[in-house]
């Protein structure tokens, strides 16, 4: 019986973290695919609750300082673009044998530019020593609602007890 409640306390506030941090990535407009959000996933497994998420997440408050560089981050820095709907301005090409749309040339350019500054400088967050408030206060108030509640339901396991003998 208290476990099953204790589970579903656990439950609930891990739902509450993951719906907070949905409405803050949507609030300082974090949200280009919508993966990292889809990435939230609550598991419970007897008393212990963990909320999984995209690495990406590590680097939304504070921002990412330069340095290694995953592979293929062009790729994914170009995907970005697309995902946010940034205008580029296209580069036409210098022959005519070209594969690629001036469209697509000047989204590849751009994506290394940034791929680039980041690598080498870090996000602009991390650059300009910004932070957004993604889980930290989510995760903090949460824990505290939790640990309040598993405590109430304990106290009142115990007096139960006390109350029977």
């Amino acid at each position: 019986m208290i476990m099953e409640q204790i589970q579903e306390i656990i439950q609930r506030h891990l739902e509450n973290v993951k719906t907070k941090v949905t409405s803050q990535m949507a609030a300082n407009n974090r949200n280009a695919s919508g993966r990292s959000v889809a990435s939230l996933t609550v598991e419970v497994t007897g008393n212990i609750g963990v909320l999984w998420g995209s690495k990406s997440f590590l680097a939304m408050e504070h921002g990412r300082k330069g340095g290694k560089v995953p592979k293929g981050f062009v790729g994914i820095i170009r995907q970005w673009i697309i995902d946010k709907g940034i205008a580029v301005a296209p580069i036409p090409a210098k022959t005519s044998r070209a594969i690629l749309s001036p469209e697509e040339r000047g989204i590849r350019s751009m994506a290394g530019a940034i791929a680039h500054k980041i690598m080498k400088e870090g996000t602009r967050l991390y650059r300009d020593c910004g932070y957004n408030d993604i889980y930290t206060t989510a995760v903090n108030e949460e824990l505290e609602l939790l640990a309040m509640e598993c405590m109430d339901v304990s106290a009142q396991s115990i007096a139960e007890i006390n109350n029977n003998l």
